[in-house]
């Protein structure tokens, strides 16, 4: 909600869409209204494919993930994502500024600016971006996982 205070008056074209459910919604949404933010949307838990359609960009704040989904399902959908590097596997799926941006753990004024910035020159810049997304899809796909598993499992079994 910090990052979308500093940024919605400058960009009154764009809107915050928040799908998915958790733990922090209520808090979210009580804290969006008393920081009298705008366009900020809670939709809950809805199948995400219509949202990445219309989306141009994909914001990860958290703290700890695994390996989330989300951000290659995101990619296949060309929605350039921008997250904090707080979690190991961050880098394994994000090139910074190729296919993605990496902030700084937690660094609220660089994820304002990097966020802002890329907003402001969305259609010169995913230009180059969408290409390197779909080639992040890619090595993430069922054929390329699966082609790895098959060798693996021969390898075992040769063993």
């Amino acid at each position: 909600m910090k990052i979308w205070k500093e940024l919605f008056e400058k960009f009154p074209d764009w809107k915050l869409n928040i799908v998915g459910n958790g733990p922090d919604l209520d808090y979210l949404k009580k804290r969006a209204y008393k920081m009298n933010l705008e366009r900020v949307f809670f939709v809950g838990y809805q199948d995400p494919k219509p949202y990445y359609k219309r989306a141009k960009i994909f914001c990860m704040t958290s703290s700890y993930e695994g390996l989330p989904l989300v951000i290659s399902e995101a990619q296949n959908y060309n929605v350039f994502p921008i997250l904090f590097n707080s979690f190991a596997s961050a880098n394994d799926i994000i090139k910074n500024n190729i296919n993605g941006i990496l902030i700084k753990p937690f660094d609220d004024k660089s994820y304002i600016e990097n966020l802002g910035n890329l907003m402001l020159n969305y259609e010169e810049k995913s230009k180059k971006f969408n290409l390197e997304l779909q080639k992040n899809v890619d090595r993430f796909s069922i054929d390329t996982i699966g082609t790895q598993w098959l060798h693996l499992f021969k390898k075992i079994i040769r063993e």
